[in-house]
């Protein structure tokens, strides 16, 4: 050990060097040569590289959904994630507070090597639920309704977005309106249980407000059952 003070790539996140696995894969990603069908599930196609980028790299679940594409491993595993987090931020919606239980949940070997690097900062189920083990922290809430007849998107309602491939002002959180539309899909974004402290840093208990719309359709994607509910506005009619 020529170095034996410094620090080593599981001390960043995790407690555990025997468990962490330092070989395994972080990011990956989405390979193929069909340009269209990236950009028709909402991708931005590098045909240099045949990567359809602005898909998810930590999960294959997207990828797995664009015919002729492929999830693939890149060389930035577990060992070399301390390149992209020098210092952890722990401010809610951070970059690093969001990579972090990506990292950890993949590279740590189990909840009980988990570092806890924030103790005194909120949680994101802290946010609308009462149980960190019902936290569904990886499930979408927010989806894209995605297709390419603008004239369909438009006959039911929508407005077309020709560069994304989206149809917008169509229900991004239950599938019902963007399954009538011929030709469309309805896709998860990256926006998880686990970032949707982006979209609500402070609840407006206000009857109709944003934040007082989002949260019963939050709590009871994330919660895992109304009894995890947090009553965040208790004098609320």
């Amino acid at each position: 050990d020529l170095c034996p003070n410094t620090q080593k790539p599981y001390e960043l996140f995790c407690t555990s060097e025997a468990d962490f696995k330092d070989d395994t894969p972080v990011i990956y990603e989405c390979k193929g040569t069909d340009s269209q069908a990236c950009e028709d599930f909402g991708g931005n196609y590098n045909a240099e590289e045949g990567i359809c980028n602005e898909i998810n790299p930590f999960n294959s679940e997207e990828c797995d959904t664009i015919p002729g594409f492929t999830f693939i491993p890149t060389e930035y595993t577990c060992g070399l994630m301390m390149i992209f987090v020098p210092e952890i931020d722990c401010n809610i919606g951070s970059t690093s507070s969001s990579l972090l239980p990506i990292i950890q949940s993949t590279c740590c070997g189990g909840t009980e090597n988990h570092l806890d690097l924030c103790p005194n900062t909120q949680k994101p189920y802290e946010l609308f639920c009462t149980s960190e083990a019902d936290f569904k922290d990886d499930t979408p809430v927010i989806y894209e309704c995605k297709g390419t007849d603008s004239q369909a998107c438009e006959d039911f309602g929508g407005n077309y977005n020709a560069e994304e491939g989206i149809c917008n002002e169509i229900n991004p959180f239950n599938s019902e309106e963007c399954d009538t539309i011929p030709g469309f899909t309805f896709i998860p974004t990256e926006y998880t249980c686990g970032l949707m402290m982006i979209f609500v840093p402070e609840i407006d208990c206000n009857i109709g407000s944003t934040s007082s719309s989002l949260l019963p359709i939050i709590q009871s994607t994330c919660c895992g059952g109304t009894e995890n509910h947090l009553d965040l506005c208790p004098n609320t009619q």
